[in-house]
């Protein structure tokens, strides 16, 4: 347990330790969608990207947590852990006999401080909504018997992943 506990406990703590609740960069784009709700500005371009549901859930904190920043960073690390379980247990269930501690590689790059600018980045929840909207594809996909719940659900997942982000 102390493979996914560690990075996850040092990830959450980089965030605590140096998240700042400031608006920066791109996220000033936000400040337009917050005051100004309508369905042109949810789906605008920003840059070469339609991040339309990233602008659905900006308005959404906004209005429950009054756009703290913070919170969109402890947003984007649940879904960053969310996104490592499931491409875990989509191989997992693949391969049941993989013992545990071959997938602390996994949660150890993927919760490393190397991306410290997109962590502390409220932004960039975009991009961990892309990464959970992928394995949770992923997962859905790989079920045994791919059922048309699972296709539709798998292909939902791609179209919130497709206008979340340009990469998605």
């Amino acid at each position: 347990m102390l493979g996914f506990a560690l990075p996850l406990v040092a990830y959450f703590w980089l965030i605590h330790e140096y998240g700042v609740n400031s608006i920066w960069q791109d996220q000033w784009d936000d400040v337009n969608v917050i005051a100004h709700p309508s369905l042109g500005n949810l789906w605008a371009l920003h840059v070469d990207n339609r991040i339309f549901f990233p602008n659905l859930i900006v308005l959404l904190l906004a209005h429950t947590s009054h756009f703290n920043i913070l919170i969109e960073d402890y947003l984007s690390g649940i879904m960053l852990v969310l996104a490592i379980g499931l491409l875990i247990f989509a191989h997992k269930r693949r391969s049941p006999s993989t013992p545990w501690p071959y997938y602390w590689p996994v949660a150890i790059i993927m919760l490393s401080f190397v991306q410290v600018g997109n962590t502390l980045w409220g932004f960039q929840m975009a991009w961990y909504l892309v990464m959970l909207a992928l394995a949770g594809a992923l997962f859905l996909l790989d079920e045994p018997m791919l059922t048309w719940l699972w296709l539709t659900g798998a292909m939902t997942l791609g179209i919130v992943g497709s206008f979340s982000s340009l990469q998605g």
